[in-house]
């Protein structure tokens, strides 16, 4: 039998088994609220205009600052979505390789368009 246990804080679902509690599986959730990241006034690292002409703003994590990778936020698309990464180096890279892009509501990166 399968328990479901949520941990929206960290933002990822956790299924796990009641015999033994081993983890089966873990998914992200595919987008933060905007308004709510917004309204808690998070820490600014940087900015970067992508290819597709947004301006795409990174955050630190609000409750846990460094310990959660970074947060891109595009303010005109009112989206925001925490990164796979820690640092800003790759995504501000000017290879572009790496440098968030939001497409139809998800965030996605350079190298899925090159």
């Amino acid at each position: 039998m399968l328990c479901r246990c949520s941990n929206l804080q960290k933002g990822v679902l956790i299924l796990w088994s009641d015999s033994n509690a081993t983890k089966l599986k873990t998914k992200k959730f595919s987008k933060m609220n905007y308004q709510k990241l917004m309204d808690l006034n998070p820490t600014k690292y940087g900015e970067i205009i992508n290819k597709e002409n947004q301006l795409i703003e990174f955050f630190e994590h609000p409750y846990y600052g460094q310990d959660r990778p970074v947060i891109a936020v595009c303010r005109a698309l009112k989206l925001a979505d925490e990164t796979d990464f820690y640092e800003l180096d790759d995504m501000t890279a000017k290879d572009g390789e790496y440098t968030p892009v939001f497409v139809q509501g998800s965030i996605r990166y350079g190298y899925e368009f090159m």
